[in-house]
């Protein structure tokens, strides 16, 4: 006799329970809610955090056009990306060439001084320089 797929998970409650809890939490690290969210009005500006506090970076961005936020050099080595997303403005969902927000939630891992660097430009033009540079300085004690 077959069983049925829910009847099998259902007779697996050890199983699904630790499926469960493991993606609690593996979302529950990355959904720590940030300290503070910088935006293009904190450009050039210096804050300080805590080892272990997390902060988020909301950034204009219209990828419909080809241009992006990219990080220019190396990421500082005392932050970690938990997350990453693009988000069209709300008014315009649905309508091309509509720009939106990138977002990015940073974890502050170890102590020092974090330079996050970023270029807003056409990812395949790389001889052109940026349309807009943001420096944000981070002192992480």
């Amino acid at each position: 006799m077959m069983r049925s797929r829910s009847r099998f998970l259902f007779s697996q409650p050890l199983g699904l329970i630790g499926v469960l809890a493991a993606s609690l939490l593996a979302g529950s690290a990355s959904a720590q809610r940030p300290a503070r969210t910088f935006t293009q009005a904190d450009n050039g500006r210096r804050y300080s955090l805590k080892r272990g506090q997390a902060l988020g970076l909301r950034l204009p961005s219209n990828p419909s056009t080809g241009y992006g936020w990219q990080f220019v050099g190396a990421k500082p080595p005392q932050l970690q990306i938990t997350d990453s997303s693009y988000q069209s403005a709300p008014a315009a969902r649905g309508l091309v060439g509509s720009g939106g927000t990138q977002y990015w939630q940073f974890t502050a891992r170890r102590p020092g001084t974090a330079v996050l660097r970023l270029a807003y430009h056409r990812a395949w033009e790389k001889l052109t320089p940026a349309d807009k540079r943001y420096t944000l300085t981070l002192v992480i004690r």
